[in-house]
């Protein structure tokens, strides 16, 4: 992501970095105003299937300082958004993607932990915890 400050997000996105794709540029936007669903994922510090991530890390890891539960959070955010690029870069829209961090070519210490994104058709059956470790181990 750009390190910029930016007002209007999508706006940038569109101009500067020349992200044609409206689904790509509202996924990216989300994910720069931290407006990322977080729900339904494995807790990547203790194992847990858990509903509502955040407040799972504020009450059931309350030894975390807030800095290290924001970069948790953060890293979450980025690995869901990075998780529904890749079902959107693997639909080939019509409109193709610029490519972003969630590609191999991101920066070697970039390091997001491996979530799975449900497709939006999948949605209505939300992953067992089994199916989420396999897919943390990955």
């Amino acid at each position: 992501m750009c390190p910029a400050w930016i007002v209007n997000i999508s706006k940038h996105l569109r101009t500067v970095h020349e992200v044609a794709n409206e689904k790509q540029r509202g996924l990216l936007a989300q994910l720069g105003r931290h407006r990322v669903r977080l729900a339904n994922l494995v807790c990547p510090l203790c194992g847990k299937l858990v509903k509502y991530p955040e407040s799972h890390l504020e009450k059931g890891h309350r030894g975390m300082s807030e800095s290290s539960r924001s970069a948790t959070v953060r890293s979450l955010e980025r690995s869901v958004t990075a998780g529904k690029l890749k079902i959107l870069r693997d639909s080939e829209p019509a409109i193709p993607l610029v490519p972003d961090f969630s590609q191999h070519e991101a920066p070697p210490n970039v390091q997001l932990p491996r979530v799975m994104a449900v497709p939006p058709q999948e949605a209505a059956s939300p992953p067992t915890a089994a199916e989420e470790l396999t897919l943390m181990q990955i």
